[in-house]
């Protein structure tokens, strides 16, 4: 419960996206809880997914994003490019964690069919 103290201090953009990914990821796990077929199978690992995307979202990113807003322009930290390859490299995984999510969501919706 740490970071919920925490979520006043962020910016808008995450407020916004933190809150519509948690209704997105309990809509999926009430889908795939509710389903039993063999498809929801796919909804469960889209919930690994999606959960996966915001926890390094709200672990990784913001708190880098935080950080990264109080550093001084003409000198920054010793360790700013380790930092930056840290925060990009989890920037990079979001994005392909929430498509396959959306892809293994469509696949069970397909399934079910």
């Amino acid at each position: 419960m740490r970071y919920v103290g925490r979520f006043l201090e962020l910016p808008d953009a995450v407020k916004q996206f933190v809150p519509k990914a948690l209704r997105s990821l309990a809509l999926t796990i009430a889908v795939a809880s509710s389903s039993g077929s063999p498809s929801a199978r796919w909804y469960w690992v889209a919930v690994v997914a999606f959960g996966s995307a915001i926890g390094f979202t709200v672990i990784v990113n913001v708190p880098i994003n935080i950080a990264t807003g109080s550093w001084n322009i003409d000198d920054p930290p010793v360790d700013w490019e380790r930092t930056r390859r840290r925060w990009e490299a989890f920037q990079g995984v979001r994005p392909w964690l929430l498509l396959a999510g959306f892809v293994l969501v469509a696949i069970g919706t397909a399934d079910i069919a």
